[in-house]
């Protein structure tokens, strides 16, 4: 799997898209890595179990992240395609794999900061302007 992922070109394989958003032509690779983070965090709910709460960073850090799993799950690909095409045009020299990820995951926890978030105030808000809602929609707040 390495030497696929340091000695690859995206222009060696036919019907990859256009560039620079191309398709992953390592897509075996990418459900491999996929597999074994679902693997991860399947088995990391048995390591936490909903009778106790558990304290520590790591603790902390993935309630974090399920706090702002929708953000994550809707804008993580637009990130990743646009950083993408600005590495493949050379404008992101410097952006390496792991600065990368670490740039699309902090993206998408500043967007969930403002918008996933905070949900329940804009809820609030919205009945308080159009009261009707709370009848029409059932949205509750």
């Amino acid at each position: 799997m390495s030497d696929r992922w340091l000695h690859w070109s995206p222009w060696g394989y036919e019907g990859l898209g256009t560039p620079p958003l191309f398709y992953s032509a390592k897509y075996l690779d990418d459900y491999t890595i996929a597999g074994a983070v679902g693997l991860f965090l399947f088995s990391m709910s048995y390591w936490f179990s909903l009778e106790r709460k558990s304290n520590g960073l790591l603790a902390s850090l993935i309630r974090k992240c399920a706090n702002c799993s929708f953000s994550l799950y809707a804008i993580h690909f637009p990130i990743m395609a646009f950083l993408g095409a600005l590495w493949a045009s050379g404008s992101l020299i410097q952006l390496g794999y792991v600065s990368g990820i670490m740039l699309v995951l902090g993206i998408c926890f500043l967007f969930a900061i403002v918008f996933e978030l905070p949900l329940k105030k804009y809820r609030s808000i919205l009945i308080r302007v159009f009261p009707i809602l709370d009848h029409k929609c059932g949205i509750r707040s």
